[in-house]
């Protein structure tokens, strides 16, 4: 088994869980690579989800399962986010861009969150 950036789902902490409830449910399991974890998490940033690798991971397979079209894009998915990126901050600085310096002004916050966040304050 391969270490992870999930260090807490990593097969060497909680692998025989899943799999148990990968059995137990019938269900469908990939593997998402580091890359592909990181990238989730940055997309979850892109929309104000600050989410720790091990649980950016669950939109990591739903992201790879939808690309290979193994979803339904009809069907309702939940990726359930519970650990916060501040668990394990040095993972996200590897794909997230750098924290803006903004002289203390809204219109300049706010022209910082469009730049760099894509988020618009209207």
């Amino acid at each position: 088994p391969r270490r992870s950036v999930a260090l807490s789902i990593s097969v060497y902490t909680t692998g025989h869980q899943g799999l148990v409830a990968l059995r137990e449910s019938r269900g469908l399991a990939v593997s998402p690579t580091d890359e592909e974890i990181l990238e989730a998490q940055r997309i979850l940033a892109l929309d104000g989800i600050f989410a720790e690798t091990a649980s950016a991971a669950s939109a990591a397979a739903a992201i790879k399962l939808g690309r290979r079209k193994e979803i339904d894009p009809a069907s309702t998915l939940v990726c359930v986010i519970t650990a916060s990126g501040l668990k394990m901050p040095d993972d996200a600085r590897r794909s997230l861009p750098d924290i803006p310096v903004v002289p203390p002004d809204f219109e300049e916050y706010k022209k910082a969150l469009e730049k760099v966040y894509r988020i618009h304050l209207d």
